[in-house]
């Protein structure tokens, strides 16, 4: 048996003799074959790869090949004819390991293949870092001579193929190693050099010495390179590494000892779910002992486990508590244990790096020094993340190490988050702890972050500092629902500080939005109720409100009105709860009086008591924010004699940050003969006009904050409506407005077909100008598009555009109707125009979301429909972030990016669900859906089975884990899980493994279970179906 290992070069000589040396064997004979000619471009010196090669021991065949594919088909001729059986076809740039070396000979010898290929490391600028992930390319590096033909450079066909994995052994490639003469040489000579994308050279191969983070790195596939990780150099490349350093100066790392300015630092770790991850979070710290001068940690409610791991590590102290006091309990309690003037808070899902360590404190002491610091890393919220390029924490350090080599320009910031937060004491001491009414977790960094900011400190991400965070562990595993703890302490958040928000104290709270805080000191709340109570005074207005059964929200109200006017009167029309008992102790002036099937006339019932020059209405369930009523008052005071009313919209709010806005005239002089007309949807608007004053509006709005969603409130509001509407029909039978009232309740109800007949008899008998004329063929359009007549809709709203109609939601709403018809041209440009409408100068009602978020969402789906991936994704991005997240546009853009193979986006969305609702069934979903697109189910199924083993073992993930397994046939495997799951309250798992019963036949079984989860959701439709089946399946069975 004849081998030969066979090289095809021309002067890239750099590192031949590694290559050659590497392929050592008594039996394989390495042959070189220099060409004298290059494959591209200029030519170079060639004799140095020959004097390489000669000095390694090889046999040297030098030609003038005019490319490199005559140059191989010569090579593999010339070994054909010398007798050769297997030839080895490395590059001059190719280092094999001793394994997969003796692996191939093994394969020759045994005559397993014909074509070998094997798996390679590509290696960036030195040996010490690798390309990951690991190129998909599998070179072929033997074949069998005569066995398999040559196609063009390394390919050939024919024969038996073999692909040995990474087990085996790989190859290492140094493709990208060396001086930059090597590699500029390299990209021009190259026989592809034209597809070098433009500025390779300056912006990823110069740029990456700068920042190590950047990824897509290969000069013609950018996405072929995804990053380059630091490693310990591989034994093989010792030779390699040490003349790599010759060449270009050994680089020194950055200082790690302990240096003259370090102050005293004390680190406290909170734990209520330990595991391995605390074990390697002491390990980091331990090896950073010599810079940290008290280390402690508060063990909530698991104190035997915690001290179990705390005693593997010297100067570790333990404070226990019986309970899960929360992590604001915990880190307070761990800071006033300790004396240092640096207080460290860090989660025990994290790894310090002893680098990451000292660049995170370096900024506490350096002149006009931050009250608190915080590192980036890999995982958490806001502006701390970055994308990192280790795939294992053995390599963190040297990650850390390059980390800490960048440019020292710490970044300003208002929030840090709390997994690892530096704060000096005296600090700390001023603005006091972390607020223990946050609970378990979340929000009480955003508070602590913004007591700082708020007393005039700044905050720094250390640009220097990395930590390694796990993320969320410990939460996830003692929150079932992450996604409500975080809703629910971001509004404890909100109204903890909303006095600074309302009285335009502040832009936005710390983390709340991605601006610096701006902060106005002549807004200062203190500051601004005085000055209020001044003008409210002189402005001289009465509040008038009507009320009945309102004591679940009438406290609300009347707290944020009352520093505004100068008495506030509540007719009440027959309250049987605390609603006049409410009234009276916020000083109103109560009045009873009975219902009459009319708010006009309890309207004019409270306007018979008020004694100021103006007057202001509003609903129990509106609440007043502060500028608004100070905008109320500088209107009543500022206000020319002509003017008698200000219009001032009510806001209804919803989740998202919309809702729809009425216009209301409701600040108005307190004039003789005014009068409220209708009995329901009360106007004061005509009596006004009749006065010949000028109606203006005012920079106010009303929040419609109380407004009751129940099923059973909404039930009765429609009765009690439409019985309203009769009267008033009764009274005015062709009055527009109580024609367009009717068909709007219509419209709102649901029922389109009589909502579509009273619109058209408004719209009929409405004159031109009338302000709920665009409102009305706006509903008409939608009303008759839900009837199926997209065609009809959009005449209407053709109809309203030629009358003058002007809407945002008449524009939203053509648009749905164009989408509806596969007008995806169309459409665009109305969700176009409803973005960009001018809405300042309005007197009527529209859903604000159609200028934002809604729009945004639905221009993404007509991007996709119009096959425009990239600005659908732009579009969902900006749904996404207007209020909040914005869910629909989140799982639109997560559904988009897998489709069109974008997983850094997809990934992206996934971690932004996570930051907002944990470990949630939206984040299970995604999840598993972005792990079976990577790697299929199997990959998919080990993602969730590790999730789990991390902590993340709530509902979401082990139910989206059970679907996993029924969906691939594995049923028995899932019965186990969903019975767990049903037992904990699951209704789907319930549901499913009443499904696996009915599959194997067992009604009975499976009555069982649907039951259980009728009883846990008692509104799904399909389990009430189930249930009714199977009861008729079991009946017939007893019979």
């Amino acid at each position: 048996m004849k081998i030969s290992a066979a090289w095809c070069v021309h002067d890239d000589f750099w590192y031949l003799e590694e290559s050659i040396r590497s392929y050592v064997s008594p039996e394989i004979q390495p042959c070189v074959f220099v060409s004298e000619r290059p494959w591209n471009g200029s030519a170079g010196d060639w004799r140095r790869s020959v004097a390489a090669a000669t000095t390694a021991g090889a046999r040297v065949e030098v030609g003038a090949w005019k490319s490199e594919d005559e140059q191989r088909r010569a090579a593999m001729e010339w070994l054909a004819q010398e007798g050769f059986d297997f030839a080895l076809i490395p590059d001059g740039d190719e280092v094999i390991s001793a394994q997969l070396l003796s692996t191939l000979l093994k394969v020759a010898y045994a005559d397993l293949a014909d074509r070998v290929y094997v798996e390679w490391d590509t290696y960036w600028k030195t040996p010490e870092y690798v390309i990951r992930p690991r190129e998909g390319f599998t070179p072929l590096i033997m074949v069998k001579i005569g066995a398999s033909r040559h196609v063009r450079l390394r390919d050939f066909e024919g024969g038996r193929p073999l692909l040995l994995g990474s087990q085996h052994g790989l190859i290492h490639h140094l493709s990208y190693v060396g001086p930059d003469e090597r590699i500029l040489r390299k990209i021009e000579t190259w026989s592809h050099h034209k597809e070098v994308i433009p500025r390779w050279w300056d912006a990823v191969w110069k740029a990456w010495d700068s920042d190590k983070c950047r990824r897509n790195l290969h000069p013609t596939h950018p996405h072929a390179y995804g990053f380059a990780e630091r490693i310990p150099a591989p034994s093989e490349l010792s030779g390699v590494l040490e003349r790599y350093r010759q060449l270009e100066g050994s680089t020194r790392g950055p200082d790690v000892d302990v240096p003259g300015w370090w102050p005293s630092v004390a680190v406290v770790v909170p734990v209520c779910a330990p595991g391995q991850h605390l074990r390697n979070c002491l390990a980091s710290l331990a090896r950073c002992d010599d810079l940290i001068a008290e280390t402690v940690v508060i063990a909530n409610g698991c104190k035997e486990e915690v001290a179990a791991y705390a005693a593997e590590f010297e100067n570790v102290k333990v404070l226990a508590n019986d309970t899960n006091m929360g992590f604001a309990a915990a880190c307070n309690q761990g800071a006033g244990a300790t004396e240092s003037k640096v207080v460290l808070f860090l989660n025990d899902d994290t790894m310090m790096p002893r680098v990451g360590l000292l660049e995170l404190i370096r900024p506490l002491t350096e002149q006009g020094a931050a009250a608190a610091t915080g590192p980036y890393t890999n995982r958490c919220g806001h502006f701390q993340q970055v994308d990192p390029t280790y795939t294992s924490t053995e390599n963190l350090d040297l990650f850390a190490e390059d980390f800490a080599r960048r440019e020292p320009d710490n970044k300003e910031t208002d929030m840090l988050v709390g997994f690892c937060l530096a704060v000096r004491r005296s600090v700390l001491e001023e603005v006091g702890g972390f607020d223990e009414s946050f609970g378990i977790g979340t929000f009480e960094d955003n508070d602590l972050c913004y007591r700082m900011r708020r007393a005039g400190y700044k905050l720094l991400i250390a640009n220097r500092s990395f930590v390694h965070h796990e993320g969320s562990l410990s939460l996830s595993s003692q929150v079932g629902d992450v996604g409500r703890l975080l809703r629910t302490n971001e509004q404890r958040y909100r109204a903890k500080w909303r006095e600074d928000l309302e009285y335009g104290y502040v832009s936005h709270l710390s983390g709340l939005g991605p601006e610096r805080i701006a902060f106005r000191e002549d807004r200062r709340p203190d500051r601004v109720k005085n000055e209020i109570r001044r003008l409210a005074k002189a402005a001289d207005i009465s509040l008038c409100m009507i009320v009945r059964d309102e004591e679940r929200v009438l406290g609300d109200c009347l707290r944020s009105a009352l520093p505004y006017f100068r008495e506030i009167i509540v007719v009440d029309t027959g309250s049987r709860d605390r609603t006049k008992e409410i009234a009276r102790s916020h000083g109103a002036q109560v009045h009873e009086f009975p219902w009459v099937d009319s708010f006009s006339a309890a309207r004019n019932e409270s306007l018979k008591y008020a004694r100021g020059n103006w007057i202001f209405w509003m609903d129990a369930d509106d609440t007043l924010p502060p500028l608004s009523g100070e905008a109320l008052v500088r209107a009543a005071l500022g206000a020319p004699e002509k003017v008698v009313g200000f219009v001032v919209p009510v806001q209804f709010t919803d989740d998202a940050g919309g809702g729809t806005r009425v216009d209301h005239v409701k600040l108005f002089r307190n004039l003789p003969g005014l009068r409220f007309e209708f009995r329901i949807h009360e106007q004061i608007l005509q009596s006004l006009r009749r006065t010949g004053g000028e109606i203006e509006r005012c920079e106010a709005v009303v929040l419609h904050s109380g407004y009751d969603t129940s099923e059973e409130g909404q039930r009765k509001k429609r009765a009690r409506d439409f019985g309203l509407l009769k009267l008033d029909l009764r009274e005015n039978p062709n009055h527009p407005f109580v024609l367009f009232n009717i068909g709007m309740t219509y419209h709102y109800t649901g029922d389109h077909a009589r909502a579509a007949r009273w619109l058209r008899k408004c719209i009929g008998a409405s004159p031109e100008g009338q302000t709920h004329l665009s409102r009305a063929y706006v509903m008409l359009g939608a009303s008759l598009r839900e009837l199926g007549s997209a065609e009809d809709a959009l005449r209407t709203f053709d109809t309203a555009c030629a009358r003058g109609a002007t809407d945002p939601e008449l524009h939203f709403q053509r648009g749905i109707t164009f989408a509806k018809v596969g007008d995806f041209a169309n459409a665009k440009a109305e969700y176009l125009k409803a973005v960009q409408f001018d809405v300042s100068a309005r007197l009527t009602g529209f859903d604000t979301a159609v200028t934002g978020y809604k729009s945004f969402h639905n221009l993404g789906v007509v991007c996709l429909q119009q096959g425009n991936y990239r600005e659908a994704k732009e579009w969902f991005g900006r749904a996404i972030n207007a209020g909040g997240i914005y869910w629909p546009s989140a799982i639109a853009l997560f559904e988009a990016a897998l489709e069109h193979g974008d997983l850094r986006t997809a990934q992206s969305v996934l971690e932004m669900v996570h930051g907002a609702e944990g470990s949630s069934e939206n984040w299970a979903r995604m999840a598993s859906r972005l792990q079976a697109e990577l790697g299929g189910p199997s990959q998919a199924e080990a993602f969730l089975l590790e999730a789990i083993e991390r902590g993340c073992s709530g509902i979401p993930t082990r139910l989206e884990l059970a679907r996993l397994l029924l969906n691939g046939g594995r049923m028995e495997e899932a019965l186990p899980l969903l019975e767990a799951l049903a037992g904990e309250g699951s209704a789907e798992a319930s549901y499913l493994r009443g499904v696996c019963a009915t599959s194997r036949g067992d009604f009975r079984d499976a009555l069982h279970w649907m039951e259980r989860a009728q009883l846990l959701n008692p509104d799904h439709e399909e389990t009430g179906r189930q249930v009714e089946g199977l009861r008729r399946a079991v009946s017939e069975e007893g019979l």
